[in-house]
């Protein structure tokens, strides 16, 4: 069975992981939704109104393919968003707590003891957020 992104090229989304997991794949996403990765950084592709969707839409065609950073960049999100981890290495533990998005992520996650529907709310609540406004996500797309 052949997976959605081997056959086609681009993804149009609301505000789901869909257009995350494209971008891994090197596919191009349009966001017609904010979602935690709407940034030019991970997709150029986010219309901010209807009528710069449809401008998406109408020259799907001639979209630029997603780049090797925005790939990378969309992988280290995507991987933080599944496996609810972080490298520690390169990312403080008090960075974590002071950060009030994924202090509250963390804490309402392992706090309560795992379990799969919670986690999969908490992560889809997540996503709603404005990554930009992390320093935890911050420092995430600028790892080497």
């Amino acid at each position: 069975m052949k997976k959605l992104y081997e056959i086609c090229d681009i993804v149009v989304t609301g505000s789901g992981t869909a257009g995350l997991e494209f971008i891994c794949e090197g596919k191009s996403a349009i966001l017609a939704g904010s979602a935690a990765y709407s940034d030019s950084k991970v997709t150029p592709f986010y219309a901010k109104n209807k009528e710069q969707y449809f401008e998406f839409l109408k020259n799907i065609k001639s979209l630029k393919k997603t780049s090797q950073k925005q790939k990378n960049i969309a992988r280290k999100i995507l991987y933080f968003f599944e496996s609810g981890k972080f490298i520690s290495k390169k990312i403080s533990s008090n960075l974590i707590k002071e950060d009030k998005i994924t202090r509250k992520f963390f804490l309402n996650n392992f706090g309560m003891g795992f379990n799969q529907k919670k986690y999969f709310n908490l992560v889809h609540n997540m996503l709603k957020q404005d990554i930009n406004k992390s320093q935890v996500f911050t420092k995430i797309i600028n790892l080497v």
